[in-house]
């Protein structure tokens, strides 16, 4: 049998054990080696006999209910087994099948279609991650997540544990984003290309002068327009005071609840539209921006503070800003590969339940950090 055969048959097996337990039916709970699989360098070179015909079939008659039967040897779980207690009454899988099915399968038959893909990408390319780069992609989560808080390595910590609660990812699945985000960054990693000007750009994000303002959003330019003739021949405090009302009221950004204030930005930052940008460097501190035309409705803004650069040099801090450029450059390819990858994936609910978990999941393909 062929590496990339003897892959299919590893991931097969593995896809029906989940998928097994996913439903409530019977199957083998495997061993520590089948758990191990799906691309992991080994570091002992031994692996156990696989068992393609078995897996094939177990995970197609147990998806199609056919599967209640124990078979084969080893640990087994029946449809009626208790994994519930509720006031005193067992509940059992069969019990569970459809909500849980309803409920998450979709997801995580995307996952397991993308892993799926990703070792058999792997295995042509001879690449490999080991649990070394798994610990390693799980501090650059904490670290991604506790500069984008602004955090300490505590609170890193802590943000990570909130991310796993919001997102269900308990000891199985959080193992599995990282190997997945591992092996991703592994099979991008001669596609990533660090652009010069985007180094000038960050560093002039982070160190150069930025503006400090109130907004409000609106739909349509005709209540933009009702909102600057209220602000009409005020000014200062007062002008200020009656801004944040207005955002209060009428705007459709989420920054309204604090009055239109967000975070100082950059008129070099594309994450905000051209257009805004461009108005306020022509616009005094203290006075409002004309009514501006966004690809999405229409804004008005009051500038109330131009902050000078902060006086870092690029030389200072150009190894930090390339770093995260290298990062940001790679989440964008790992996406890419992930959506290639799936795009390509055949993957067919037979179950009904299941089915309208699938077409109804979140478009987020890449399921990875």
């Amino acid at each position: 049998m062929n590496s990339k055969h003897w892959l299919r048959a590893e991931v097969a097996a593995s896809v029906s054990i989940a998928l097994a337990l996913l439903c409530g039916c019977t199957a083998s709970t495997g061993t520590a080696a089948d758990r191990g699989r799906l691309g992991w360098a080994e570091t002992d070179g031994a692996r156990e006999t696989p068992l393609p015909e078995r897996g094939l079939r177990r995970a197609e008659e147990e998806v199609r209910g056919g599967g209640a039967g124990t078979s084969g040897s080893g640990s087994a779980r029946r449809t009626d087994t208790p994994v519930a207690l509720v006031g005193g009454q067992p509940v059992t899988c069969e019990a569970l099948r459809a909500a849980l099915l309803e409920y998450g399968g979709g997801i995580i038959v995307e996952e397991l279609a993308l892993d799926l893909a990703l070792s058999e990408e792997a295995v042509r390319r001879g690449v490999s991650v080991s649990d070394a780069d798994a610990r390693r992609e799980e501090q650059l989560l904490r670290q991604s997540l506790g500069r984008n808080a602004a955090a300490a390595e505590s609170q890193a910590a802590e943000l990570v544990g909130e991310l796993r609660r919001t997102r269900g990812l308990g000891e199985a699945r959080f193992s599995a984003l990282l190997r997945r985000s591992a092996l991703l960054r592994a099979l991008i990693r001669e596609r990533v290309a660090i652009p010069e000007p985007l180094i000038e750009q960050v560093y002039r994000i982070r160190h150069g002068e930025r503006f400090v303002i109130r907004i409000i959003t609106t739909e349509n330019e005709r209540d933009a327009t009702h909102a600057a003739e209220a602000l009409n021949g005020l000014s200062g405090a007062e002008l200020a005071a009656r801004f944040a009302e207005l955002a209060r009221g009428v705007s459709k950004d989420p920054s309204a609840v604090r009055g239109g204030q967000i975070e100082a930005l950059s008129p070099v930052d594309p994450s905000y539209p051209s257009s805004l940008r461009s108005v306020l460097e022509r616009t005094a501190v203290g006075a409002i921006t004309p009514v501006i035309a966004l690809d999405r409705g229409y804004a008005l803004a009051l500038l109330e503070q131009r902050l000078p650069p902060s006086g870092v040099t690029l030389p200072a801090v150009e190894g930090d800003i390339r770093e995260e450029v290298r990062r940001r450059q790679e989440r964008l390819e790992m996406d890419r590969l992930a959506q290639e990858l799936m795009s390509r994936a055949q993957v067919t609910p037979l179950d009904p339940a299941l089915r309208w978990s699938w077409e109804r999941r979140p478009s987020t393909t890449a399921r990875s950090q």
